[in-house]
C-alpha cells in the first residue's frame, strides 16, 4: 500500500503532536510532516490547517504552499 503524505500547519506543538500520533495509528501508512521542515509542498497529498488561531497566519501559511505547489 502506498504512503500518504500528510502536512500539519499549525503553532500548536501539542495539536501537531497528537494529530501525528493519530494519523499513524491508522491503517493507512502516512508520513507526516511539518510546514516549517519542508518546502516541497508538490508531493503532499493531506494539508491539514489548524485555523484556530489568527486567520491571517493561517491563510498566509496556505498561499505559501500555493504558490509553492505551482
Amino acid at each position: 500500500m502506498a504512503q500518504l503524505v500528510a502536512l500539519i500547519v499549525s503553532q500548536d506543538e501539542e495539536f501537531k503532536k497528537q494529530l501525528n500520533r493519530t494519523l499513524r495509528s491508522g491503517a493507512i501508512p502516512v508520513s507526516v510532516s511539518d510546514e516549517r521542515l519542508t518546502r516541497d509542498v508538490a508531493g503532499t497529498d493531506i494539508v491539514i490547517v489548524d485555523a484556530r488561531g489568527e486567520a491571517s497566519s493561517s491563510m498566509a501559511a496556505i498561499e505559501r504552499m500555493r504558490a509553492a505547489a505551482a
